[in-house]
C-alpha cells in the first residue's frame, strides 16, 4: 500500500464547504457558528491520506457488473473517508463534510457516487501530488433519483492518480429507523432526542456521500459535533474530545478497519454502560438509556463467551479484526427497525435484544438475547472481516451468523438443546418459506435496493444456516478447516460463495461444489419418495428401497423444470425386534435410485430417511413404510429430531397431497404416548395443530372437535408441569410450559382460562406474577374479557419503560374477541404510545385472531394510503404487516379481495412477497376443499 500525505488549509475547508456567505448560513448564523469548530477541526486534523494499488477484476466480475445499471463506475476507488457531521437535534438536521482519498483508475470527466436525500454544498478535488485542483459548481453537480447517485462533472478529463475529494453537505434526521435518523426516549421525566444510524443494506447513502456498495471497502474517520451531555458513539473509540464554549464538544474517532459503508455506526444519546474484557482485553460493554444498563449484563456475558468461541473456532482473534481500536460495544436503541445490526465494533440492538429487566428475565428472553448476541458477533468474521462481492452474496453473511450463533449456544449453553431446536425452528421455517412456486435461490440476482431489501428473508437466514449445517455434518473437522482458509484469504475483502466451496474443497478433498451449489444456486429443495415394493429378502441378505427426487411444492404442483439435487441420504432403521437400529448413507445424485440395505428380523421394523435432519429434503414414505414408523413413534424408538421430522414432513406432505392429512394427524397424536414431554418435540406438535386449527377456520363442528383433541393431547403435558417452576427444571420445560398453556387457553380448556383469571387478580393484590407466564396471562385474559381488563393492561403498558413488557401487552390485546375492543384495539394501535417500531406487531397478532381478521383487514385497507405515507422510508414494516394479516385467510372471497388490493395498490418493495402471500392463501384453500372431510372423519372417529 502506497502512502501520500496531503494537508489542507482551514480557509478553504470552512469557506468552500459551508459557503459562509450563502443564504442558508445568514438563515442558520447560529447553527453554523457553533458548527464551525468541526470544519476547521478536520482541516487542522487532516493527517494521514492512504492510497492503495489500482483494483484488478476479473472479467466475469466486470460482466456482472455491466449487466447492473445500479452498480457505480469502476472508475473510481475510494480508500479513505475522514467525515464530520453536525446533528441538530432540535431542527432534526445535519450538516456535514468529508475528504475522501480516492484512486482514479482511469481517466474520467464525472465522479459518480451515491446520495439520497442528501443535498451537495460545495464540491471539489484535488490530487495527492498538489498538481492540480479542480471545483464543482452547481451546474456541475447533478442527482439520478432512480439510481440515487449523485454525479460530479468536469470540464476537462481527470487523470489517473490519487486524489482528494472534498464534499460539504446536508441532510434530515429522518424519522424512518434507516440512513441517519431520530430516535427518543423519556430521561427525567422529559421526552428526548437523540439520533442514530442504520445503513444496511443501502442507507449509507442517507448519511454521507459515498460509494455504497460492499465492494467498495475503505477506512472510516469520524468528527462529530454533539451537545455536551450526550455521548457519541462510534465503530472505534474516540480519540480526543474537544469542549466548545457553547454547550457543544467536537468528538474525534481514529480510523477504522477497512470495511464497507453499510456497517459504519454513528450513535448519540444519553447513554451509560456497563463494561467487561474477554481474554485478550478486549473491552466488550452494553450501552443503554441511563437507567437500563445493567439490564445488559446477560448480554455483556453472551458477548465475550461468543468472541471466545468464534476465536477458538476460526483461529481469528477479534482484537486484530478490530486493529487500532480494538472494542465491541453493543448499544440499546429505542427506536430501531430490525433486532440487530452488526455495525463492526459498534453494534446496534432493539432493546429487547439486549437487554433484561430483572424483574422480567424468562427463558424466552434470554435464548432470544443470546442468540441475537451471537448472531451479531459472529458478523465480525462472516460480513465484516470478510464481505460478500454483492448483495446476491448475502447468505455467506446471514446464513453463517445464524449457523455461527447456534454453534456458540451450544456451547455456552448445552442444557438448551439447541441443535433440536435449530431443527424444530430455522429447520422448519426454511423449509416451508422455500416451499412455494415464489421462492428464490438463496444466491439470487438482485440489482436494485427494493430487491436487495427483499431477499433479508428465511431463505438467506435459515435455509442459508440449515445449508451450513448440512455441509458441517457431511465435512466433519474439514469444514472447520475450510473456514480458516477462506477468512485468512479473503481478510478485508470481498468474496463470492464459489470462494467457500474452493476453500472447503481445498480442505476436504471432496467435491463440495458440486453436492453444495445446487442448494444455494436453485430455488426450492426436493422430495425423495420411498418405497419397498418386495418385501423380499435378496440372496445376499438385503432389502431394495427404490428412491425418486423431484422438487417439492406446497401446494403438490409439478416442476416443469426438473431440478435435480445432489443429496447425502442418511438412513436410519431397525435392525431386530429388540429396538436396535443402524444407520446407511450414500449420495443421490439422480432422479431414481435403487439401494440396499441389510434385512431386519420381526415385526417391528422401520425404515427413517434423513436421520437426524440432517439434509435439506422431505421424505414421502409408501403407506405400509409410514404405518411402520407411527409405530416406531409410539414405541419410543426414534430420537427428537426424527420426531421433529417426521411431524414436519407428514404436516406439509398432507397439505401437498402426497398423503392424507390423516396420517399427519396419526403421527400428531402417537406423540402421546411420550412421558417425557420434550420442548422442542411438543413446540412442534402445538404449531401443526395451530394449522389444523387454521385450515379448518369456519368449520364449527370440525373446530370444536379439533379442541377437544387437542385439549386431550395437551392436558397431561400441563398436569406434569403445572403452573409453577419446578426446581431445577430444563430451559426448554419451562419454555414448553408457556405455550402449553396458551395452547389449551386457545382450545378453551376452562380450567386453564379461570387459573390464568385468578393469577392476573391476584396480581391486582399485590402477588408476583412470573414472568415467564405473563404472556399466557395477559392473553388469556384479553381474549376472555372486555374494557376492564382492557383498562387495567394498558396501566400496566403505561406504568413500565420495559420495552419487553410493552411487547407482551401489544401481544396480548390483540386477543379481545368483540367488535368494540377490537375498535379500541386499533385506535391504540396508532396512537403516540405506540411506537413505529411496533405498530405492526398490533396488526399482525389481530391478524392471527379470527374474531379480529377481517376487521384488521379493512381497517388497514382503509387507511392504506396514511400508513403508506407515514412509513414511506422503511415499507418494510407495513409489507409486514401486511403478509401476517391476509396469510391468514382460507377462503375465495378473501382471496379475491387481496388480489383485487394488490393489483390496485403495486409495492415495488414487495412483489415477491405479495406474490407468496396470493401462494399461501390459494394452497391453503386447496388443501381445505381436499381434506376437510377426511380430517372432520379423523377427529369424529378420535
Amino acid at each position: 500500500m502506497a502512502v501520500s500525505h496531503y494537508r489542507f488549509s482551514s480557509r478553504f475547508s470552512a469557506e468552500r464547504v459551508f459557503g459562509l456567505s450563502s443564504p442558508l448560513y445568514k438563515q442558520q448564523s447560529d447553527y453554523l457558528a457553533k458548527n464551525y469548530y468541526i470544519v476547521a477541526n478536520l482541516a487542522e486534523k487532516a493527517s494521514s491520506c492512504y492510497v492503495v494499488n489500482s483494483k484488478i477484476f476479473e472479467k466475469k466480475e466486470i460482466e456482472v457488473k455491466r449487466k447492473n445499471p445500479y452498480l457505480l463506475p469502476e472508475d473510481i476507488e475510494p480508500v479513505h473517508y475522514n467525515i464530520s457531521l453536525a446533528p441538530d437535534l432540535e431542527k432534526f438536521t445535519f450538516l456535514g463534510f468529508e475528504t475522501v482519498t480516492i484512486d482514479i483508475l482511469k481517466p474520467t470527466k464525472k465522479i459518480t457516487l451515491h446520495a439520497v436525500d442528501i443535498k451537495i454544498k460545495d464540491a471539489s478535488l484535488c490530487y495527492a501530488d498538489q498538481s492540480e485542483g479542480v471545483g464543482f459548481t452547481n451546474k456541475q453537480i447533478s442527482y439520478s433519483k432512480k439510481f440515487e447517485t449523485v454525479t460530479l462533472e468536469c470540464d476537462r478529463e481527470l487523470n489517473p492518480g490519487e486524489a482528494f475529494l472534498n464534499i460539504g453537505f446536508e441532510g434530515s434526521l429522518n424519522d424512518q429507523m434507516h440512513g441517519f435518523y431520530r430516535t427518543w426516549y423519556i430521561l427525567d421525566g422529559k421526552k428526548t432526542w437523540g439520533a442514530a444510524t442504520q445503513l444496511e443494506s443501502t442507507d449509507a447513502r442517507r448519511c454521507f456521500p459515498c460509494w455504497d456498495q460492499p465492494n467498495k471497502k475503505a477506512t472510516f474517520e469520524l468528527n462529530i459535533t454533539v451537545p455536551e451531555d450526550r455521548t457519541a458513539i462510534f465503530n472505534t473509540d474516540p480519540k480526543e474530545i474537544r469542549h466548545l464554549d457553547n454547550g457543544y464538544k467536537i468528538v474525534s474517532f481514529p480510523k477504522t478497519p477497512k470495511m464497507s459503508t453499510y456497517p459504519v455506526a454513528i450513535i448519540i444519546a444519553h447513554l451509560k454502560s456497563i463494561e467487561g474484557k474477554d481474554k485478550n482485553g478486549v473491552s466488550h460493554r452494553v450501552w443503554a438509556i441511563p437507567g437500563k444498563e445493567e439490564h445488559g449484563k446477560f448480554a455483556l456475558e453472551c458477548s465475550i463467551a461468543s468472541v471466545e468461541f468464534y476465536e477458538k473456532k476460526t483461529g481469528i482473534s477479534y482484537k486484530s479484526i478490530a486493529t487500532d481500536s480494538p472494542k465491541l460495544d453493543m448499544i440499546a436503541c429505542p427506536d430501531f427497525a430490525s433486532g440487530a445490526m452488526e455495525n463492526l465494533g459498534a453494534i446496534t440492538y432493539r432493546e429487547t435484544a439486549a437487554l433484561i429487566d430483572p424483574k422480567n428475565d424468562t427463558a424466552a428472553a434470554r435464548e432470544r438475547v443470546a442468540e441475537v448476541v451471537e448472531h451479531e458477533n459472529a458478523h465480525m468474521w462472516f460480513g465484516d472481516l470478510v464481505t460478500m462481492q454483492w448483495w446476491n452474496g448475502l447468505w455467506l453473511n446471514e446464513g453463517f451468523a445464524t449457523f455461527m450463533s447456534h454453534c456458540a449456544m451450544h456451547d455456552e449453553f448445552p442444557e438448551w438443546d439447541v441443535w433440536t431446536g435449530f431443527v424444530a425452528g430455522d429447520f422448519r421455517s426454511a423449509l416451508h418459506l422455500d416451499s412455494m412456486k415464489n421462492s428464490h435461490p438463496i444466491e439470487i440476482d438482485v440489482q436494485n435496493p427494493y430487491e436487495i431489501r427483499e431477499i433479508f428473508d428465511e431463505i438467506t437466514y435459515a435455509k442459508g444456516s440449515v445449508v451450513n449445517r448440512m455441509c458441517e455434518q457431511y465435512l466433519g473437522e474439514d469444514f472447520w478447516k475450510g473456514l480458516r482458509i477462506y477468512l485468512n484469504r479473503f481478510s478485508y475483502k470481498n468474496a463470492d460463495t464459489v470462494d467457500l466451496w474452493q476453500a472447503l474443497e481445498e480442505a476436504s478433498g471432496k467435491p463440495v461444489r458440486d453436492i453444495m451449489a445446487r442448494y444455494t444456486k436453485q430455488p426450492g429443495y426436493p422430495v425423495v419418495s420411498v418405497s419397498n415394493p418386495s418385501h423380499i429378502v435378496n440372496s445376499d441378505g438385503t432389502v431394495a428401497l427404490s428412491l425418486e427426487q423431484k422438487r417439492f411444492f406446497a401446494d403438490g404442483r409439478k416442476d416443469k423444470e426438473n431440478l435435480l439435487w445432489n443429496i447425502p441420504i442418511n438412513i436410519l432403521y431397525s435392525r431386530s425386534g429388540q429396538n436396535e437400529s443402524a444407520h446407511e448413507s450414500f449420495l443421490m445424485r439422480k432422479k431414481s435410485s435403487k439401494i440396499k440395505i441389510p434385512a431386519f428380523k420381526g415385526l417391528r421394523t422401520f425404515i427413517k430417511l434423513n436421520a437426524g435432519q440432517s439434509g435439506i429434503y422431505r421424505v414421502a414414505y409408501a403407506d405400509g413404510m409410514w404405518d411402520c414408523l407411527v409405530e416406531a413413534v409410539k414405541r419410543g424408538e426414534l430420537s427428537k429430531t426424527d420426531r421433529i421430522g417426521l411431524l414436519d414432513d407428514s404436516l406439509a406432505l398432507a397439505k401437498a397431497g402426497y398423503m392424507k392429512t390423516s396420517q399427519a394427524l396419526d403421527m400428531i397424536a402417537a406423540q402421546e404416548n411420550d412421558k417425557e414431554f420434550d420442548g422442542n418435540v411438543w413446540s412442534v406438535v402445538i404449531s401443526n395443530l395451530g394449522a389444523l386449527d387454521h385450515v379448518l377456520s369456519g368449520d364449527k363442528v370440525a373446530g370444536t372437535n379439533l379442541a377437544e383433541f387437542a385439549r386431550q393431547l395437551l392436558w397431561p403435558v400441563a398436569r406434569k408441569l403445572g403452573w409453577n417452576k419446578l426446581p431445577g427444571e430444563k430451559h426448554t420445560d419451562t419454555l414448553l410450559r408457556s405455550a402449553t398453556l396458551m395452547s389449551l387457553g386457545k382450545y378453551e380448556s376452562l380450567a386453564t382460562i379461570e387459573e390464568a383469571q385468578i393469577v392476573f387478580a391476584n396480581r391486582k393484590k399485590g402477588r408476583t406474577l412470573d414472568p415467564d407466564l405473563k404472556n399466557v396471562v395477559y392473553s388469556l385474559v384479553a381474549a376472555n374479557g372486555g374494557a376492564e381488563e382492557f383498562e387495567e393492561l394498558l396501566k400496566i403498558y403505561r406504568a413500565t419503560e420495559d420495552a419487553r413488557e410493552k411487547e407482551r401487552i401489544q401481544v396480548a390485546i390483540a386477543a379481545f374477541k368483540s367488535e368494540e375492543m377490537i375498535e379500541k384495539v386499533l385506535k391504540f394501535s396508532i396512537s403516540d404510545e405506540v411506537r413505529k417500531q411496533d405498530w405492526f406487531r398490533i396488526m399482525v397478532m389481530l391478524g392471527q385472531n379470527p374474531k379480529a381478521r377481517l376487521t384488521v383487514w379493512n381497517f388497514l385497507k382503509d387507511n392504506w394510503g396514511d400508513f403508506k405515507k407515514k412509513y414511506e422510508g422503511n415499507l418494510t414494516l407495513i409489507v409486514r404487516t401486511l403478509e401476517g394479516i391476509v396469510n391468514s385467510f382460507v377462503d375465495e372471497e378473501n382471496l379475491s379481495d387481496v388480489k383485487k388490493f394488490f393489483k390496485a395498490h403495486p409495492l415495488k418493495e414487495a412483489k415477491r412477497t405479495m406474490k407468496q402471500v396470493v401462494e399461501t392463501i390459494e394452497t391453503n384453500i386447496k388443501w381445505r376443499n381436499r381434506d376437510i372431510e377426511n380430517i372432520k372423519n379423523w377427529l369424529a372417529k378420535r
